[in-house]
């Protein structure tokens, strides 16, 4: 069990340090489809060789959790769309927030509904505190705010599902072991977006506006997302999907609201307190 903590609190620096480098990506190639799209194709790329270099080329296969793997693929490309347009209006700090929030609350509810895990004092509260932290820091004033409203609804969304699907795969008879769960998703969004990066990138006769940072950016994305979602599907092995993730969300909103501040990103007390109730949420959990 203890084990499983730490991997779970090494994830939530890693999913916090690749919101990093998804905007520096996109802040050179663009918040369009077209980016969206050759970003998934890159990061797959990356995923599926990394797991070639630490699990070989055998792997698992059934009909079931490629089904799965390619309705989770098919929400990874999605969110990379959401999450460029997002980045258009929120720091780090704001699109943690709905990112990972949708990552513990959908894997919270199905959790509970689809695979009898227990409903607690502990778990409630730190729900509750995740949803006070956001109601905190987010600010309906702003006009940026309101108008990307869409966009962290289809990224809390996507993100939340992707737990769902992978909690499926691990929880059924005919699911298949993390490292190979990993590769057909990974197998899946790069076969998804590269249809899309051919088709419109003959059509506009471009490919990248800056390869180098968006090759390195692209990356280091895939790099810190393959390891920490390994490291989480590694977890709900032995760790409830309904302690598990709002562990991460606490942890990476607070990694992420860090990492802002640094960058010299505009924060406001309101978002110190929010990391704050976070925090609390994260520890709350724990014990």
């Amino acid at each position: 069990m203890f084990v499983a903590y730490m991997l779970i609190s090494v994830s939530a620096v890693l999913f916090s340090c690749q919101f990093l480098f998804q905007k520096k990506y996109n802040d050179t190639e663009g918040v369009g489809v077209y980016a969206a799209f050759l970003f998934s194709f890159l990061t797959a790329i990356v995923r599926i060789i990394l797991v070639l270099a630490i699990y070989g080329f055998e792997h698992e296969f059934t009909m079931y959790s490629s089904l799965l793997a390619l309705i989770a693929s098919a929400g990874l490309v999605l969110n990379a769309y959401f999450s460029a347009k997002a980045f258009e209006n929120a720091n780090m700090s704001l699109y943690s927030m709905f990112m990972m929030l949708g990552g513990m609350i959908l894997p919270f509810i199905f959790g509970i509904i689809c695979f009898d895990e227990s409903m607690t004092v502990t778990k409630l509260l730190c729900c509750v505190f995740i949803f006070v932290a956001l109601i905190i820091n987010v600010d309906m004033k702003d006009k940026g705010t309101r108008s990307a409203v869409k966009y962290y609804i289809g990224v809390f969304i996507t993100n939340g599902m992707a737990g769902v699907i992978a909690k499926f795969n691990q929880s059924s008879a005919n699911g298949i072991k993390s490292s190979s769960y990993l590769m057909l998703t990974g197998i899946w969004t790069a076969a998804i977006s590269v249809i899309f990066v051919i088709i419109i990138a003959y059509k506009q006769k471009k490919v990248f506006v800056k390869p180098g940072s968006a090759l390195i950016s692209s990356a280091m994305f895939g790099l810190m997302t393959s390891l920490g979602n390994l490291f989480v599907l590694i977890a709900l092995e032995t760790l409830p999907a309904s302690v598990q993730y709002p562990m991460i969300t606490g942890g990476t909103i607070v990694v992420s609201t860090l990492i802002s501040y640094f960058r010299k990103e505009k924060l406001t007390k309101r978002s110190w307190i929010a990391v704050a109730v976070s925090l609390a949420a994260s520890i709350i959990m724990a014990f």
